[in-house]
């Protein structure tokens, strides 16, 4: 009895985490000023473990993390002490029995009543100063009884649901355009024109959803096993094609025993970290659907706890409102089942050349070649282009009025919810968030989801249209043939950076180490060069006379490089030491359109690119390094 009393009293005095909705525990504070306990931060950082802040929950505003992340954020002392010292035994009883104390006056004595109006509980002497004011300064104001309250079997949480503006009304209302409970007077005054929503169908809108999201979560997490069990398959066949080529390396081996045996144990050693490479790529797959599936029960738990809840009001709405979204988004996240098979073949491809002569190295191994998939003419020139799936595009034309998505096999799809407007470059955020610039030098324009435009951005003004991409922390890069590349926040209202270039480059990448990859693309000279956020450069890789270079980064913060000369392209891959780009392996030459040196690189996934080539889209296919 005396633990629902404490309850009772710490929701009232909102000391709970709008997160698990229950009572503080370990109250943790973030930077923006909001407060949750310490484990609902640590589960609901593990669904976003990648990003290097914590995005809040309630305001979205981002919280720096040590390296010990969740550990490293400073408690909310004076949150834990009140919690502490509503739950601190009152000295002359036994238990608490539902006491609450007096929160009008600094004596704490033993409440009896509760004013709504004031949101106080009142002991006898409050109640009684209270009583004889009220024709005068506590006009029209509610006062209940606590033995009232008992008796109904009701909390003073529905008996306060008041709006802090109007004082008589109750807040029964809820704006769906600002995410707030409101009372009636509320919508002509502050929310005229907005979304009004009951709360009963706000709530049963919310459990919909959540239902809804916990079919597919269930779905999901069925279709990712299933994935799994499929790489574990996958990777008895990279068994078999090692066990294979351990076959003919010992056959040819055989006859040249003596001489040769340093050249046999290279051999097999490169077979081993062949096979040791490809089982750890499997693994990492397979990891990584298990993290989804880990992150889709917690994130599904989180909005299954919450919605038990009796009321959901205000913050707690609110978060719950954006756990569903990003828990939306994470469902959306397209099944990657190629990465495993590309794996598998890139070891059955490799074949063992034996040779004939008794005084010439064993042999060596072939490699597989890069070849193209795929190839589309389209109605005009590819100006911009971005990731959408592991096998599709989302592309910009030149003077198109809007952007059209299309995959590996031909199909496409217009994106019908953004405006007709005239669109240069694109690049997605998180929250399917899309970043578009158009014709116009100052400006760049930030739509939802839904097409709506949350935001324009005014950036100074370069020597071309500016291209956009999107870092890792979801920070906006923007480059437009000016000596420097400007960095603004996720929302585009703040530039964070500017980051001063040797070169005047055309586009700008960021790499999960912070690292920006930028390319003069089709100037003369063309250049690709590393930057770190201050401005220190790596050595530059610089092409010949009429050569075009166009990188794309990867995951992996692996870099590929395109070297476009009439008509014929050769990609190379480059790994970052340090600030500095390191060729890994060159492919073989590709013939592409001619007539135009405006290409674009897009990494689609470790064996997968995307080429835009004036008129014509590419599908790439590279070996599995």
């Amino acid at each position: 009895m005396a633990e629902k009393g404490e309850d009772k009293l710490l929701t009232s005095l909102n000391l709970s985490c709008p997160l698990c909705l229950e009572v503080f525990k370990d109250a943790t504070l973030l930077t923006c000023g909001h407060t949750f306990c310490r484990k609902c931060l640590q589960n609901y950082d593990e669904t976003h473990s990648e990003l290097p802040d914590m995005v809040c929950p309630l305001c979205r505003l981002p919280t720096k993390l040590e390296e010990d992340r969740v550990s490293g954020l400073p408690a909310n002392v004076t949150v834990n002490g009140l919690v502490e010292e509503c739950r601190s035994p009152n000295e002359g009883h036994g238990s608490l029995e539902d006491v609450f104390k007096c929160t009008a006056c600094e004596f704490g004595k033993d409440a009896v009543s509760f004013c709504i109006s004031c949101s106080h509980y009142m002991c006898e002497d409050c109640h009684g100063g209270h009583c004889k004011l009220i024709t005068s300064f506590f006009k029209g104001h509610q006062v209940v009884s606590l033995d009232d309250v008992k008796e109904k079997n009701i909390s003073i949480d529905e008996l306060s649901y008041k709006c802090s503006v109007h004082k008589r009304d109750d807040k029964d209302l809820f704006c769906e355009d600002c995410k707030m409970f409101i009372c009636y007077k509320c919508t002509i005054v502050g929310h005229r024109g907005h979304i009004i929503k009951n709360q009963p169908d706000v709530e049963n809108e919310l459990k919909g959803i959540v239902d809804r999201l916990i079919t597919r979560c269930d779905s999901n997490i069925a279709s990712l096993k299933l994935n799994i069990e499929v790489i574990e398959t996958k990777k008895e066949g990279v068994l078999d094609a090692a066990q294979k080529l351990r076959a003919d390396v010992m056959e040819a081996v055989h006859g040249k025993i003596n001489q040769l045996q340093e050249d046999e144990r290279m051999l097999l050693g490169q077979i081993d970290a062949l096979q040791e490479r490809c089982d750890g790529d499997l693994d990492a797959l397979r990891e990584y659907d298990l993290q989804r599936i880990n992150c889709i029960s917690r994130s599904m738990t989180m909005m299954q706890d919450g919605i038990k809840t009796r009321h959901l009001e205000m913050d707690k709405l609110a978060a719950h409102s954006i756990v569903c979204e990003e828990l939306d988004n994470l469902l959306l996240e397209t099944l990657d089942d190629t990465s495993a098979t590309d794996i598998v073949e890139s070891v059955q491809e490799v074949r063992f050349l034996p040779t004939d002569d008794m005084h010439q190295e064993i042999g060596q191994f072939s490699n597989p070649s890069c070849r193209v998939l795929s190839k589309f003419e389209l109605p005009k020139h590819i100006q911009g282009m971005v990731k959408k799936t592991i096998n599709s595009v989302v592309i910009a034309q030149y003077g198109g009025q809007s952007v059209i998505s299309i995959d590996s096999n031909g199909e496409k799809q217009d994106m019908q919810k953004l405006p007709s407007m005239f669109y240069y470059d694109i690049a997605f955020q998180s929250r399917s968030k899309m970043v578009v610039s158009s014709n116009s030098y100052y400006e760049i324009h930030v739509h939802a989801k839904d097409g709506s435009r949350l935001a324009t951005m005014e950036i100074p003004r370069g020597g071309d249209y500016p291209r956009v991409s999107i870092g890792p922390s979801d920070e906006i890069l923007v480059a437009n043939k000016s000596n420097q590349v400007f960095i603004y926040e996720s929302s585009g209202q703040t530039l964070t950076h500017t980051v001063p270039t040797a070169s005047a480059p055309k586009q700008a990448f960021a790499t999960m180490s912070g690292a920006i990859v930028t390319s003069s693309c089709d100037a003369n000279p063309s250049v690709v060069q590393v930057y770190d956020r201050d401005g220190r450069a790596g050595e530059a890789i610089r092409a010949s006379q009429g050569e075009y270079l166009y990188p794309a980064v990867d995951s992996k913060d692996r870099v590929f490089i395109a070297r476009v000369k009439k008509g014929r392209v050769q990609i190379a891959l480059y790994e970052l030491e340090g600030l500095d780009l390191r060729k890994k392996a060159q492919f073989e030459e590709q013939k592409v359109a001619t007539g135009s040196n405006a290409c674009y690189l897009v990494c689609l996934s470790r064996s997968m690119l995307a080429l835009a080539s004036g008129c014509w889209l590419y599908f790439v296919k590279v070996p599995y390094i």
